[in-house]
């Protein structure tokens, strides 16, 4: 979603006064840092070996369709830790995805779209021209160098570094998180956030 929100940025300028993007894949594909056997060696290490034989067994028993909320919440607490530095903050989860048809890992793996292999929207992103803040959990699979190489490709940008955090840093650490976000959208840089490369503003 970050990838998006910098592309409608760049596409619709004046729809945009401030940008925030979390947790962004890379902005170009092939990128060296971005190794997706080193991401899934460290998703597979986040798993529960033992969720992941009981998500199996539910699988096998047809639960996946016969009772897709139960199933899909069970999915989610097995392979949800994937992305997080702090698994215990799912708890904190107000929401409840798999009350949503589209949520179901079935439907999700049918309705998919295609995966694009190949992208460079660095160019593109330099048209960007609003203040962006782009926020990056320091444990997330996703390499911190991909939110640095925004924070270096968009005019204007600073990089926010949340330490312990994965991709999801609004539950991993909220008061960190929140407080930058409204305090970047009330006009000012957060604490911590820094510029990349050769800018100074």
């Amino acid at each position: 979603m970050g990838a998006i929100s910098a592309l409608y940025a760049a596409i619709y300028p004046a729809r945009v006064d401030r940008l925030v993007l979390m947790c962004a894949i890379p902005p170009w594909s092939d990128a060296p840092y971005n190794d997706p056997e080193v991401r899934a060696k460290k998703a597979d290490e986040r798993i529960d070996p033992e969720g992941a034989k009981q998500l199996k067994e539910m699988q096998q028993q047809g639960l996946e369709t016969s009772d897709p909320e139960t199933y899909c919440r069970e999915y989610n607490r097995v392979f949800l830790p994937r992305q997080l530095g702090k698994p215990e903050a799912l708890s904190r989860m107000r929401s409840d995805p798999c009350a949503c048809p589209n949520e179901w890992p079935h439907n999700k793996a049918k309705n998919f779209p295609p995966v694009v292999t190949e992208w460079d929207w660095r160019q593109q992103v330099t048209s960007a021209q609003v203040p962006a803040l782009v926020i990056h959990g320091a444990e997330d699979l996703i390499p911190a160098d991909a939110s640095r190489e925004w924070a270096a490709t968009l005019p204007d940008a600073r990089l926010l570094i949340i330490p312990g955090s994965g991709h999801f840093p609004h539950l991993e650490a909220p008061d960190l998180y929140f407080s930058a976000v409204d305090q970047f959208l009330n006009g000012e840089w957060p604490e911590g956030a820094e510029p990349i490369g050769d800018k100074t503003t």
